[in-house]
């Protein structure tokens, strides 16, 4: 298990992390969701053993990560934020090399290879695999020596719907064996449906915890976290009017004007996607008869329709009515914008 009593950690002047308690069974899932600079860094450098508490206690799979650790490597497997795979050998490789330091037989390598999914692509190049593969591949180095704790970073990032899938039957395949397993998260995309229970951090603090699973309502999204002048602004998701690709960058697009984001265009369009409850989609009302104008090409979008406005819209707009996640039916002005724009079928433009 997990436990940590009395923890806090004071860098400088700073207490960077300051828990009261907090524990994680054997065979639960839980996740630590905190944007960046809200103590996660600090926080899992301690349960690493990389730096001891100022205070408090720190216990993972039964010892103290920072006393022992040739111990906490054999009785802990970590998926860091990146996956840190020899390039230089294939995927079957990888594995062997790590059973060669932890003195397994070589037969386990390609057990776990055929366990994530990766038995057709053990001898591909690294540097071929979609990111997705390589997330899987990690995984399955952080499993390799059937670890009883399981400290998980990101354990999403970069991957597609695919590997995302296969990632979550994994980690509640571990907890099914009584592995402790904690996630370490900027928001909680994808967790709700796979969590016992979650815990929001904020400047090294635990200011929520909760149980998805005796809520009996879906998990709505974390807010968008976007760094802006030494400070994180976390948006919410209603409140975009649309995204767009920039050099590989996704940005946002709100009434207050146009923000970066740490995300792709794909990673974002998911965490917007996810805002949508599954619920049953309302009917509208219908508007007034007026001249049909034409509809913008949109992704993930296949509730929005053409529909006459009952507004005068300026020049260079388009328009249309759509659902929203939370089922109420809007009108929309649309700009004129590239080609490479997401406009979830999530969001709502209302004038």
């Amino acid at each position: 298990m997990v436990e940590l009593k009395h923890l806090q950690k004071v860098i400088g002047q700073n207490t960077v992390v300051e828990i009261e308690a907090l524990a994680v069974s054997a065979g639960e899932i839980a996740a630590i969701v905190g944007p960046a600079g809200s103590g996660e860094t600090a926080l899992f450098d301690l349960l690493l053993g990389r730096t001891r508490p100022t205070m408090g206690t720190v216990q993972v799979a039964g010892i103290d990560p920072a006393q022992d650790k040739h111990e906490f490597s054999q009785r802990v497997g970590v998926l860091f934020a990146e996956d840190s795979l020899y390039k230089n050998r294939p995927p079957l490789a990888n594995l062997e090399f790590q059973c060669q330091l932890y003195g397994l037989p070589k037969a386990r390598a390609l057990e776990v290879l055929r366990q994530v999914g990766l038995a057709d692509h053990a001898n591909t190049s690294i540097e071929k695999l979609p990111p997705g593969m390589a997330r899987r591949l990690a995984f399955g180095r952080a499993i390799l020596h059937n670890p009883k704790v399981l400290l998980l970073v990101e354990p999403f990032t970069r991957c597609d719907e695919s590997s995302i899938a296969v990632l979550g039957d994994l980690i509640r395949q571990q907890a099914d064996h009584e592995v402790t397993v904690l996630i370490l998260s900027a928001d909680n995309t994808y967790l709700a449906p796979l969590c016992d229970a979650i815990y929001s951090l904020n400047q090294g603090r635990i200011v929520e915890s909760r149980r998805p699973q005796e809520e009996g309502r879906p998990e709505l999204p974390f807010k968008i976290p976007v760094r802006m002048e030494e400070k994180v602004v976390l948006f919410n998701p209603a409140d975009i009017l649309y995204a767009e690709a920039e050099e590989g960058r996704a940005f946002i697009v709100t009434a207050e004007g146009r923000f970066p984001t740490q995300f792709t265009l794909a990673e974002l369009e998911g965490r917007l996607a996810c805002s949508r409850a599954p619920t049953s989609t309302p009917t509208a009302s219908p508007p007034p008869t007026a001249a049909p104008t034409r509809t913008p090409e949109l992704v993930s979008a296949p509730r929005f329709e053409t529909a006459p406005c009952p507004f005068v819209l300026p020049e260079g707009y388009v328009q249309g009515e759509s659902v929203d996640w939370r089922g109420r039916c809007s009108w929309h002005s649309l700009p004129t914008r590239p080609s490479d724009r997401v406009m979830p079928a999530s969001l709502t433009w209302v004038i």
